[in-house]
């Protein structure tokens, strides 16, 4: 809400940079309805309130925000977020909630294990069990299998081919990770993630269209790779905090993956997919697979199988084929990240309790600075007050008219804010301000004669004047 402007211009004498008595127009309510009665107060906010509001607002939302900003930037591989407290005048031991946030995503971490492991394997039951019905229905058709055993076996080895090509990339990416791991525990550093392994900071320098340097140049916050000869290409990646000195180590390991991986990626190939044929061995697979298939409907019409048992079969394989891909989502780092993304921190009362009390013990400050002042009372035509103590920013005044228009009485609140450093006022022989629609919304969710519901509607105004006041000392 914006500051109401002062009254009528007029050198006014007194101990205060303002007048100590104001009026609320009430000529729009007189316009169409008698004012039977009011009742209300002017409050007084002490100078440096809306600091101490501000100061409020920014450990609460500092001290809220610090469990899941930490989950976030530990899920991301980055630093924990830093916390600037400004409510100097109750000690915490910020260390210390820091320490129980650690142990709370140490617990997310192992629940987000815990959970995908649970899955895997209730997916890893179900899919056993259908390999056994399977097994069972295929028992029959001695001459049907004979048949088919030769285009089966090959479907069978291209298909292991292809989890043999896909466990060769797989184990060469996480190579580097390992390894690291090798050098924490021979020298004594934690161990790390695989946001940390090097492969997944690992960039590149095309050079084949341009002339070959010398050397590979630096890029800042990067370890370089030399991959002139065998790639054309300078490689960079990131050393992990801690690991600094072995980074010459790190780099030939991680050289040794990125020689290997291109050539196991191409022999893994890619998956058939829309308006692009398969390759490398997901295409052996797909052909081995589509051949089994052909072989299996040529035997169906040589021997005839029972149609029930068929059915069952096909049923239980596509069912095999489903769970399959289950699994391999369910080990997915995408899936990963969809658990951890709707896992929650939960930290024990003995570590939030201490910032809550100074949550409370700031927010206790910030109302210390609002002061009941004068009461506002019914004159000639409009509503009065006076005797409105000096050394205040700010004042707000809350008044409950009742109004009267034929049979019908109605009470209406209103909610005024005055900017007291207002250069205006220092010269203005009273306050001013005007009961309108504005200030009838402002007001129509206060009860003047609730202290709690007061003071909640001049927290939200001080809201609004630290906005204010911060959008105006960045201008």
């Amino acid at each position: 809400m914006a500051a109401v402007a002062a009254g009528i211009v007029v050198s006014l004498s007194g101990c205060s940079d303002y007048p100590n008595n104001g009026v609320i127009d009430t000529k729009l309510l007189r316009s169409k309805a008698a004012i039977i009665e009011v009742e209300g107060n002017v409050y007084g906010i002490k100078t440096g309130g809306i600091g101490a509001y501000s100061v409020y607002k920014n450990d609460q939302s500092a001290i809220n925000s610090l469990a899941y900003d930490s989950w976030e930037a530990h899920r991301a591989g980055e630093e924990a977020p830093s916390i600037e407290i400004k409510f100097s005048e109750n000690d915490i031991d910020i260390d210390s909630f820091r320490a129980a946030i650690k142990e709370a995503i140490a617990k997310a971490e192992s629940e987000v294990e815990a959970e995908i492991s649970e899955r895997v394997a209730e997916v890893e039951k179900n899919r056993d069990q259908l390999a056994a019905e399977l097994k069972e229905a295929s028992q029959g058709g001695a001459k049907f299998e004979s048949y088919v055993a030769d285009a089966k076996a090959k479907s069978e080895a291209s298909e292991k081919a292809l989890n043999d090509a896909i466990d060769a990339y797989n184990s060469e990416v996480e190579r580097p990770l390992k390894k690291l791991n090798e050098l924490a525990d021979a020298n004594g550093l934690s161990q790390v993630t695989d946001h940390q392994n090097p492969i997944r900071s690992y960039r590149t320098l095309d050079l084949s269209n341009r002339a070959m340097p010398s050397s590979c140049p630096d890029q800042r916050g990067y370890t370089s790779i030399d991959l002139r000869s065998e790639q054309k290409t300078c490689g960079y990646i990131r050393i992990p905090s801690g690991f600094e000195k072995f980074s010459g180590e790190i780099a030939a390991f991680t050289k040794v993956s990125l020689i290997a991986i291109p050539k196991l990626k191409e022999q893994l190939g890619k998956k058939r997919s829309w308006g692009n044929k398969a390759a490398g061995a997901y295409a052996a697979r797909d052909a081995a697979k589509k051949a089994y298939e052909s072989r299996v409907s040529e035997a169906r019409n040589k021997f005839g199988d029972n149609s029930q048992r068929e059915r069952k079969q096909n049923y239980l394989s596509n069912k095999l084929d489903q769970m399959d891909s289950e699994l391999a989502r369910l080990m997915n780092d995408g899936y990963r990240e969809q658990v951890a993304s709707r896992m929650s921190l939960h930290l024990p009362d003995e570590a939030v309790a201490p910032l809550e009390k100074h949550i409370e013990a700031a927010y206790n400050n910030a109302v210390s600075y609002i002061e009941k002042g004068p009461t506002v009372s019914l004159g000639d035509k409009d509503a009065e007050f006076s005797g409105l103590n000096g050394g205040y920013e700010s004042a707000v005044i809350i008044a409950d008219f009742i109004a009267e228009a034929g049979s019908r009485r109605e009470s209406i609140t209103s909610f005024h804010y005055i900017d007291l450093t207002d250069e205006a006022i220092k010269d203005a022989d009273r306050l001013s301000v005007e009961l309108d629609r504005d200030s009838y919304q402002n007001g129509r969710r206060v009860d003047v004669r609730d202290e709690d519901s007061v003071t909640e509607a001049i927290l939200k105004q001080l809201d609004a004047a630290a906005r204010e006041r911060a959008k105006t000392s960045k201008a």
